[in-house]
């Protein structure tokens, strides 16, 4: 009889060897359903956020362009004060899942407005997006003419804030007085832009031209850009447009101040030499309207942008004028701070509505000036014949925007803030102090995205 060693004995090792590779598999298999099922879950629950999230983006979107819509055709309003609201009463078109919640866009800073989207997804997912825009530009020109700019010899333009420099030497300008037109520059002998020259295009899509006949630019000498919006404020069928009508009815003319009864407050207006015509801010802005006005030599029209005494309001003078606006030479238009413009009885020796200048001749001015961003003159005249015009020597502080007539600039004329219009000309000697305050003063109806954040759910 034969006795095996039991530790040679390998009968059922088979068995044994199969079930724990059988287990090995078993446990692989689980883990791979596991993994496999986690991925699925992931996946899905990925895709269920990314189309809460899209929705969401799609209704920021949605805001901005009815907002603009809305800005454009007058029907809509941004709140106008840190902390206001205005209702968003926007309903998702079909097979967009977003809402806005709180239903409102809040003006947090100056020219800064938030509002918040939700977007809905499969299974309960959401995502809110918080969004953050402003108003794009409107006056980022020293001096633009839509079909042409002519800078004559010697002509300057230069650039700097009034909030930092009330009265700037050209030394210190920061090198922002650009200048441009859809069309056609020209920059005559010995002009200087202290800034970039720019070339849009025209309505077909033609690159504007530059002429260089000895210009001095500090920055890039005819840089290719798209084409300009002549109009972005829309004073004509734009958000402006409606300014005309309203104030053709109501507007603050009747407070302008007249000391001898010799001039007409409008609806048109000739301040004759000697004259003078007071046109007296308030907050919130005064707005006249004129369909013409004329300042003649010798003849001062003051815009007396005086702060509240009190609260230290600024109190603006904007001028709504369906024709011609000239400022002949020898004439002078004064935006002015000095408080004793809001007094008729000024001492004798002085001018009758104000007592920052007096009777010489020339003048012997002695003004605060007035911010630019308190004074405008809004064209909406189509008219070839119709003009803005500033005489020699005249000093104004303000924007001219008359985007379908000619602005003139003559001999030796000093503006303060900014020049937008069909065709603009800067005569010799002349300067333009581009006011980069006016950057955040006067914006389009296009909002340009600043910062958002997903706050996930």
């Amino acid at each position: 009889m034969n006795f095996t060693n039991p530790g040679q004995n390998e009968r059922g090792a088979a068995l044994v060897i199969s079930l724990m590779f059988l287990a090995i598999l078993a446990m692989l298999g689980s883990t791979a359903v596991v993994l496999t099922t986690t991925d699925m879950q992931i996946g899905a629950n990925y895709k269920t956020h990314a189309q809460a999230f899209y929705d969401a983006d799609a209704g920021v979107n949605y805001a901005i362009a009815k907002i603009e819509a809305g800005l454009e055709d007058g029907s809509f309003s941004l709140p106008p004060t840190i902390g206001s609201t205005s209702s968003l009463a926007f309903t998702a078109p079909t097979g967009f899942g977003f809402s806005y919640n709180p239903a409102v866009i809040t003006m947090v800073a100056d020219n800064r407005f938030s509002f918040t989207t939700l977007g809905s997804g499969a299974n309960s997912s959401t995502t809110t997006l918080i969004t953050t825009c402003k108003r794009q530009p409107a006056i980022m020109f020293g001096a633009f003419g839509d079909k042409k700019l002519d800078l004559g010899n010697t002509a300057a333009v230069y650039s700097y804030s009034h909030s930092t420099t009330p009265s700037p030497p050209p030394v210190d300008s920061p090198g922002k007085g650009d200048v441009g037109s859809n069309e056609s520059v020209i920059l005559r002998n010995t002009s200087i832009v202290d800034g970039d020259v720019a070339l849009g295009e025209d309505t077909g899509g033609a690159d504007g031209e530059l002429t260089d006949q000895g210009g001095v630019v500090s920055g890039t000498n005819g840089e290719d850009i798209d084409r300009v919006d002549p109009d972005p404020l829309g004073v004509v069928g734009g958000e402006y447009a409606a300014n005309f009508t309203t104030y053709s009815v109501t507007n603050d003319n009747g407070d302008a101040n007249d000391p001898d009864g010799s001039i007409k407050a409008g609806p048109e207006i000739d301040v004759k030499g000697g004259d003078t015509l007071t046109l007296k801010g308030k907050a919130g802005g005064a707005n006249y309207y004129f369909t013409e006005v004329l300042v003649r030599n010798n003849a001062i029209l003051y815009v007396d942008t005086t702060p509240d005494p009190t609260t230290g309001a600024q109190r603006p003078v904007n001028i709504y004028v369906t024709g011609t606006f000239d400022a002949i030479t020898g004439s002078q238009v004064i935006n002015t701070t000095d408080p004793s413009c809001t007094d008729p009885t000024d001492p004798a020796g002085t001018a009758p509505s104000c007592g920052c200048c007096d009777t010489a001749s020339p003048p012997n001015y002695s003004c605060t000036v007035g911010a630019p961003s308190d004074f405008a003159i809004f064209a909406n005249s189509q008219d070839s014949t119709d003009k803005i015009s500033i005489g020699n020597s005249v000093a104004f502080s303000g924007l001219i925007y008359a985007p379908y007539i000619t602005a003139r600039i003559d001999n030796g004329a000093n503006i303060y803030g900014a020049i937008s219009a069909r065709e603009v000309e800067i005569t010799a000697a002349s300067t333009i102090y581009y006011d980069t305050d006016m950057a955040d003063k006067y914006t389009t109806s296009n909002l340009i995205l600043t910062t958002w954040r997903d706050v996930r759910n």
